[in-house]
């Protein structure tokens, strides 16, 4: 998988934000898709500030795309999830989950 063939956008309080995958220090992208249950999109951004400046809230709104014969197509859209971090040895990394709409789903409280 290129990087630079898939785009990231968030859009924090309506300023919308898009960069390829390696503008974003993003590897190891895998998406995985459930059936009742949550759908998710995991990948590892690369920061020297990890554990001070994350670049995703949790609960953010994430669109990802890829670009195929010229065209963005949308390959999955959904919230921040868990968010753990880790720091092998002295480099920094945010380990992502982007979850699907299930999310909001399991969250809802039956009345």
């Amino acid at each position: 998988m290129s990087l630079a063939e898939w785009t990231l956008i968030r859009d924090p309080d309506g300023a919308a934000e898009k960069k390829t995958f390696a503008l974003w220090n993003i590897s190891q992208a895998s998406r995985t898709r459930s059936s009742q249950a949550e759908d998710s999109f995991a990948f590892i951004v690369d920061l020297a500030t990890a554990a001070t400046d994350p670049p995703f809230a949790h609960e953010e709104e994430i669109h990802i795309f890829r670009n195929s014969g010229g065209a963005d197509v949308k390959m999955f859209s959904g919230v921040v999830g868990a968010r753990p971090l880790r720091a092998p040895g002295n480099a920094a990394a945010i380990s992502y989950s982007i979850v699907g709409p299930m999310y909001w789903l399991d969250r809802l409280v039956f009345e």
